[in-house]
């Protein structure tokens, strides 16, 4: 049976692919590569990171850097985003029929929570946590689970 539900935040709960569409295009000139449409954003995030890299042309550290840059300027757009429609009926549902909710993310803490905040959503969740590198998520989800003492068995990932 399960009993905990943990959702991815960008592009999950939130939509914030254009946000983050416009700020890494912003972004460009500076990192010294080409912008790129939403359908190409979207179709970055299912690449592995040595992909990632060899596509975009630019170093690790220089990705790390441009990671910290759009997670910085995203905390700017935060207050216009929008959660997607459906998902707050289902995670109503889900908080109101008991089930453990959780956030795994690559964004901030402090951007999470400001947009949880903002759309009445705070109270639905029982943790979040940032710890999605450019490796994926299968490290940091086994960490979620071991800090949060949650059963594999009984826990549901949901998200990209």
């Amino acid at each position: 049976m399960v009993a905990t539900f943990i959702f991815d935040f960008d592009g999950t709960i939130a939509d914030s692919l254009g946000a983050i569409v416009a700020i890494t295009n912003r972004l460009a000139p500076r990192f010294g590569y080409e912008p790129k449409s939403p359908a190409e954003v979207a179709d970055l995030k299912d690449l592995h990171t040595r992909q990632l890299l060899r596509q975009s042309g630019l170093s690790c550290c220089s990705v790390l850097w441009l990671l910290r840059r759009v997670r910085q300027d995203l905390q700017r757009e935060i207050p216009h985003l929008q959660p997607f429609p459906e998902m707050i009926e289902v995670l109503t549902t889900l908080h109101q029929r008991g089930y453990r909710l959780g956030i795994l993310t690559s964004n901030t803490a402090d951007n999470v929570h400001l947009f949880l905040r903002l759309h009445g959503l705070s109270p639905l969740f029982d943790f979040v946590y940032t710890g999605a590198t450019l490796l994926g998520k299968r490290r940091p989800l086994r960490q979620l689970l071991r800090r949060y003492q949650l059963d594999p068995a009984t826990t549901v990932y949901v998200g990209g």
